[in-house]
């Protein structure tokens, strides 16, 4: 590589971990100053976010010093736009995309209402609210997170904005990563960086308030980070590593144990390879997000979890777990062991298949339209795609052919595989695919693979893995956004009629979210426990009644 070459990857490379480290840095500012007003007996409020980007401004300007010297303010400013420009246009799409998803409308958007209006989740008492289950209980960094930006705009669809910045900041970091630790050529990187990324439960929840493709992209950044340690360890790598398990541990329960079966083996690994140094910096990192995450950002739910209930990891764990699996699963899944579950899931037709129903096997390399017009945020068999099924089998063959090529590589980027097969299967539910959205980087790992054995066979199996998942990419991401904008349009129509009512009668079921849908909208409606009318309709892809109240009868009341 000549030295024009090696200047411009490197200027690539510093530009992508600013750009995906800012974004770490404004997410984990916001939570850990929430946690800091929790603490000292205060609610959220709008100043979270202005305080948040102070403080990530000035680390922007501090990584521009560090990485471009006497380009610093150059770059601080392309940084600066670049990033607003990622932001004020991601809100203002977001703006205009109803969640039309049944968690995004019972829980998660309840619990960033509930943030926004003043609960306090360290002091104050359980909310005794529809779905107040999961919301006491389950973690809520992008509820905080959300709940900011929804008290500085008032709109609360905006505040969905936070899932593609994630992605974004999954494909710079991984970029940088690539760039850094491997010499791929910038289009290898740019290609495997996107694919990374852009996992289909990542795409697909980025316009509703799903958290699992949060957890996806904060998987690949943790992964894309520990990797820049190995090769490079150096004490920003660390502190976004910090960071970044800060944040993860705060999406999801799952978290805690997908990064011990992610870092733990990548340590045992350079321990026996007497490459003390990161292992040295991966330990520390890993207690002070540890400590960080769990018992002071995390103090709602994991202390208040194991104070209240004996299990930080309640509702889903413990002696009072809730069962909400045995109805979400397929028939014949009951006899199944989590690894036979999961090899079912990824070889079966793309369904939403769950008891009385099984899910059905199918060849490789095959979709139709039902398959298509199926896959969601969160559809149970299949879930990565009708095609995905394929690119493990490709995936499976490159191992196999390089097995006798370059066994060292091979044994490499096998272990590798495991770590990340391993961290799944640690969930007995990895079948589902937005449980573990980590499996998606199996095919993408052995795309590595081939290039790094760098053989003409190897390669042409690695690009014909790389064809098929964007073609599958494409295909999801196609089907679903045309349907959600269909979607939309429906909703929207409804709304419209609803706000040229004089009075809507309302009974919000599960879904009482909407109440803030309604009250952007300048929408009349008043609350009721029961509809007797003839005249009861439904919000579509809600459980939420209504009857619009004759113009006489308004009067009247």
């Amino acid at each position: 590589m000549n030295d024009w070459s090696s200047s411009k990857h490197r200027f690539v490379a510093d530009l992508g971990f600013v750009l995906g480290a800012s974004i770490i840095i404004f997410i984990a500012s916001m939570l850990a100053i929430s946690a800091l007003l929790f603490a000292t007996g205060h609610p959220l409020s709008q100043y979270n976010f202005w305080l948040a980007l102070l403080v990530t401004t000035i680390s922007i300007w501090l990584l521009c010093s560090h990485y471009f010297d006497s380009k610093k303010a150059f770059v601080f400013i392309g940084v600066m736009l670049c990033l607003s420009g990622i932001f004020l246009s991601g809100t203002a799409l977001e703006g205009k995309i109803y969640d039309l998803s049944w968690d995004g409308q019972t829980y998660q958007q309840e619990g960033i209402i509930q943030l926004a209006n003043g609960w306090n989740p360290f002091h104050d008492p359980p909310l005794r609210v529809a779905n107040s289950i999961w919301i006491n209980h389950y973690a809520k960094g992008p509820w905080i997170a959300s709940a900011s930006l929804d008290l500085l705009t008032g709109q609360i669809e905006q505040s969905k904005v936070f899932s593609p910045l994630l992605i974004v900041s999954s494909f710079s970091l991984c970029l940088s990563a690539l760039l850094n630790c491997y010499k791929r050529r910038l289009r290898e990187s740019l290609a495997l960086s996107l694919l990374a990324a852009c996992n289909p439960i990542s795409v697909m929840q980025a316009t509703t308030f799903y958290i699992d493709g949060q957890l996806s992209s904060m998987l690949v950044i943790i992964m894309a980070l520990l990797f820049t340690m190995i090769f490079k360890p150096t004490l920003l790598s660390a502190l976004a590593l910090i960071l970044s398990m800060i944040i993860a541990i705060n999406i999801k329960f799952t978290a805690l144990p997908y990064l011990l079966a992610l870092i733990l083996p990548i340590m045992l690994y350079l321990f026996l390879s007497r490459r003390i140094q990161p292992v040295r910096v991966m330990a520390l990192s890993l207690a002070i997000g540890l400590t960080a995450g769990l018992p002071l950002v995390g103090f709602n739910p994991y202390v208040t979890n194991t104070l209240s209930n004996g299990n930080p990891f309640y509702p889903v764990a413990g002696p009072n777990a809730v069962d909400i699996m045995t109805v979400n699963s397929p028939a014949n899944f009951g006899a199944l062991n989590r690894l036979q579950k999961l090899a079912t899931s990824l070889f079966c037709r793309t369904e939403d298949a769950v008891s009385p129903h099984a899910s059905h096997l199918k060849r490789p390399f095959t979709l139709t339209e039902e398959e298509l017009n199926t896959i969601a945020p969160d559809t149970r068999i299949g879930g990565f795609g009708p095609l995905f099924g394929g690119a493990v089998l490709l995936s499976l063959l490159l191992i196999i052919i390089s097995w006798p090529v370059d066994r060292k590589k091979t044994v490499f980027y096998t272990g590798l595989l495991l770590a990340i097969l391993c961290s799944a299967l640690v969930n007995p539910e990895a079948w589902w695919a937005r449980y573990a959205p980590q499996v998606w980087l199996l095919p993408v790992v052995c795309i590595m693979l081939g290039l790094a054995v760098d053989r003409s066979l190897h390669k042409a199996v690695a690009l014909s893995i790389v064809l098929v998942l964007m073609l599958n990419l494409a295909l999801v991401s196609g089907s679903y956004f045309q349907r959600q904008h269909k979607g939309n349009l429906i909703l929207k129509g409804q709304l419209a009629e609803m706000k040229q009512a004089p009075l809507n009668l309302v009974k919000f079921r599960t879904m009482r979210s909407n109440r803030v849908r309604f009250d952007e909208l300048g929408i009349h409606y008043q609350t009721i426990t029961t509809l007797d009318g003839r005249g009861v309709k439904y919000l579509d892809f809600s459980d939420t009644a209504y009857e619009e109240v004759r113009l006489q009868t308004a009067a009247a009341q």
